[in-house]
């Protein structure tokens, strides 16, 4: 979700955010993550109720996320001003959320500079 300051992306995120309160649907919304993909992790884990080792996040994160395709909810993973994320980040969090479960989206709300970024690699 790209917009300009103002245009409503966290009015959007909000409206997201209220789904969880169906049965059939989990939303993890990561904001002040200071950009790095280590504090991203820690708040994915935090929202799934996971406290593990470091070195063990990815994997409990990825089989945290197939238990509640289990439970057959459907997952929403929000990401708030993803234009600050380094090119980096944006890679390993391709890789880890190809192995997430098929049935979860995963949304990246930012100001243009993100198309400009994604583009451009």
């Amino acid at each position: 979700m790209i917009g300009e300051p103002g245009v409503g992306k966290s009015v959007l995120r909000e409206h997201i955010e209220h789904l969880e309160q169906e049965r059939d649907v989990t939303v993890v919304s990561c904001s002040r993550t200071m950009h790095t993909y280590l504090n991203i992790l820690r708040q994915l884990a935090e929202s799934f109720k996971l406290q593990v080792p470091t070195k063990a996040l990815e994997a409990e994160l990825i089989q945290a996320a197939y238990n509640h395709v289990r439970e057959r909810k459907t997952l929403y993973i929000l990401i708030d001003e993803a234009h600050l994320l380094d090119m980096q980040v944006l890679r390993k969090l391709r890789l880890l959320f190809e192995r997430f479960p098929k049935k979860h989206s995963l949304i990246l709300f930012g100001q243009r500079d993100l198309l400009y970024l994604l583009m451009a690699n």
